[in-house]
Parts: structure tokens; C-alpha cells; sequence
């Protein structure tokens, strides 16, 4: 259920930078700053790596696509994603309690 939920939050982040290119931009300034403050043997430092390296080699679109698929290697670098700032805390809110139903 954790695995659908963070699809779905980016999801509609995919949707939203498809809509305003720009907001990468956000992405990427998010993705350095997290990068300074990241321990260096810290697992969530090899995953903004990884994201560092997508979003310099592959196309907008691809790491768009990449963002919603359901391939292990998206599913485990959702879980440190510097992309969930684009979301608002309404938006997030919405999806999160949509998925807290279902566990009721």
C-alpha cells in the first residue's frame, strides 16, 4: 500500500512538471541541497545520487516516465525522492488519507 500511495504522489508530480517544465528546476535546487547535507555512507545519499545522475543523462520525459513506473528501481528511489516539494500540503493530504481509508 506504501509502494501505490508513493506512486500515486508522483503521479501527480509527473502530471504537474508535465504541465510546467520549470518546476525541475525546484527539483534539481532541492536534489543539491539534500546532496550537502547528506551523510556520505548514508543509504539515502546513494539514492539522491542515483536521482542526480537521471535527471543529468535522460531526457525530461524518460525521467518522468521513470518516475511513475512500476520497475523495483523506481519503487525504491521513491522513498527519497526530491521531487515531493513540488506537492502541496493539500495535495499530499488528499492522497494520504485516501490510502489511511483503506487501512480502516
Amino acid at each position: 500500500m506504501i509502494d501505490a500511495r508513493s506512486r500515486e504522489l508522483h503521479e501527480l508530480i509527473a502530471r504537474k512538471i508535465r504541465q510546467n517544465p520549470a518546476l525541475i528546476q525546484k527539483v534539481r535546487e532541492t536534489l543539491t541541497r539534500w546532496l550537502r547535507a547528506a551523510d556520505d555512507g548514508d543509504r539515502s545519499h546513494d539514492a539522491l545520487i542515483e536521482w542526480q545522475r537521471r535527471l543529468e543523462r535522460d531526457s525530461l520525459d524518460s525521467v518522468l516516465d521513470f518516475l511513475v513506473s512500476d520497475g523495483e528501481d523506481a519503487c525504491r528511489l521513491r522513498q527519497s525522492t526530491p521531487f515531493v516539494g513540488l506537492l502541496t500540503e493539500r495535495e499530499r493530504g488528499e492522497i494520504f488519507r485516501k490510502y489511511e481509508a483503506y487501512r480502516s
